[in-house]
């Protein structure tokens, strides 16, 4: 269990970084001269791949807590996919569902 915490520790690190750039992008977009060129759709998928650092991070978090699954392995993998924000993260606790990487999620644009 000591693994999963440290991974999720660097998934979370991660993600981190990944908003940093986010930030950074957008205050070089928000002082550029014009927009007409920017690969909007990029930046999403920036945004997505954040995102799911940060699901993957809480997910192996939650899951790292000893007994998380031990009692009623279903309902804590329900309890902990409400706690993601996106679907496709949502559904890698489901064993009967593969995820779909092009699922965009709740859009930030810095």
């Amino acid at each position: 269990m000591v693994a999963l915490n440290r991974l999720a520790m660097h998934l979370d690190m991660l993600a981190g970084r990944v908003f940093d750039v986010e930030h950074a992008l957008g205050h070089t977009l928000a002082n550029a001269q014009s927009t007409d060129d920017v690969p909007f759709t990029k930046l999403q998928s920036l945004d997505f791949t954040r995102q799911s650092l940060e699901d993957c991070a809480l997910m192996l978090h939650l899951l790292s807590q000893e007994g998380m699954l031990e009692t009623n392995p279903h309902r804590s993998l329900y309890a902990i996919s409400q706690r993601l924000k996106l679907e496709a993260t949502k559904r890698l606790l489901r064993n009967n569902e593969q995820p779909n990487s092009a699922e965009a999620g709740h859009f930030d644009l810095f």
